[in-house]
């Protein structure tokens, strides 16, 4: 808000996850609108705010995996115009016809490989494991929504439970609150590289990032998906 207050753009755009029309019980979703927009979604506001920065804004959920990136990700855009949008239209998605497998780099160095230990862990807390052949020399993987040729997404949601993806789910800045990783056909288990979270996130390969791989991690979760803003 202060930004866009001091700087005044043209335009803005604004990310968020679709869960700010509710944390505990407010809408964040309407207090940044109030804040922020006289005009939404071509509506005029009948009482706007007084300290409203007057700007047309355009607000709607929209899904990654819409715009041909193989990551389940669904976030509110808000579109905003110093000068009236009324022309404005959020981009239409269509049918996802890739895979995980199309997005993954043919060879990773070692360190992307977890321990035996981290494995036992994820083991413990989870009972299906034993299901998909874990410590198997060659897991037997049904031909079924959860197979990439060579590989499954295990993702591990904030209760420490593991589950299976066809896609790789929302890649976050805090990956100790989703983690993610993949399931050979060998029994081995390996995080996402930094490039292949990149480039689920719509990001070319010649992509530079002058920062070492973790803080790469984190500023590829806070990013907004490219293909969805282009």
């Amino acid at each position: 808000y202060e930004f866009i207050k001091t700087n005044r753009p043209r335009v803005f755009i604004l990310e968020n996850v679709p869960g700010m029309t509710c944390i505990k019980g407010v809408n964040y979703l309407e207090k940044w609108l109030d804040l922020l927009a006289v005009t939404v979604n071509g509506q005029s506001k009948m009482f706007p705010n007084p300290e409203n920065l007057g700007y047309h804004c355009h607000w709607t959920i929209m899904q990654t995996m819409d715009f041909g990136l193989a990551q389940n990700r669904e976030r509110i855009y808000i579109v905003g115009f110093r000068d009236v949008g009324d022309k404005f239209r959020f981009p239409v998605g269509s049918p996802l016809t890739k895979k995980l497998k199309d997005f993954l780099e043919p060879e990773v160095a070692a360190k992307y490989y977890l321990s035996k230990k981290a494995i036992e862990r994820i083991i413990r807390r989870n009972d299906f494991m034993a299901q998909v052949g874990l410590f198997e020399e060659s897991p037997t993987i049904s031909a079924n929504s959860f197979q990439h040729n060579n590989h499954v997404i295990l993702q591990t949601n904030k209760e420490g439970k593991t589950f299976v993806n066809e896609e790789a789910g929302t890649l976050r800045s805090n990956a100790s609150h989703n983690y993610m990783c993949l399931l050979d056909l060998y029994g081995r288990i390996r995080r996402l590289t930094s490039k292949e979270c990149a480039r689920l996130q719509g990001f070319p390969d010649s992509f530079q990032w002058p920062v070492s791989e973790s803080q790469r991690y984190k500023q590829v979760g806070n990013a907004m998906t490219v293909n969805v803003i282009q």
